[in-house]
């Protein structure tokens, strides 16, 4: 008896030693990629996925763009397509789309920053006696 109960224990913590180094594993290899991998505003090359993020337009418009010969699309294999990020900023920022901050939360204190733009609201509240 003692002897299967002791086999059962450590069957379990192999399993549980087993499952530890998958997860090392995975943490380390996050670490590396975090650590390593570069930033999206540096990439070369950009894709459609990518451009949607960074400026207000549609999937469908950027087609349009490639159709027209106004984007030049870098067939990479059959089924992904690239687009250099000179390029595409530079296109963007001559038909006056620039970049977006669509994705970029606004704070109270923008959003405040705003309304005194618009209402020209004088920064300092006078103080009533």
């Amino acid at each position: 008896m003692e002897n299967e109960e002791l086999k059962e224990k450590i069957k379990k913590q192999a399993r549980t030693i087993k499952r530890l180094k998958r997860k090392i594993k995975k943490l380390e290899d996050d670490l590396y990629f975090k650590n390593n991998a570069r930033p999206n505003n540096h990439k070369t090359r950009l894709r459609v996925k990518d451009i949607i993020k960074m400026y207000p337009v549609a999937k469908s418009t950027i087609w349009l763009y490639v159709k027209k010969e106004k984007l030049k699309a870098i067939k990479n294999s059959a089924r992904v397509t690239t687009f250099n990020a000179k390029e595409v900023d530079k296109f963007f920022t001559s038909i006056g789309k620039g970049k977006s901050n669509l994705h970029k939360e606004k704070t109270a204190k923008t959003v405040l920053e705003d309304k005194i733009k618009q209402e020209k609201l004088p920064l300092k509240t006078p103080k009533i006696k």
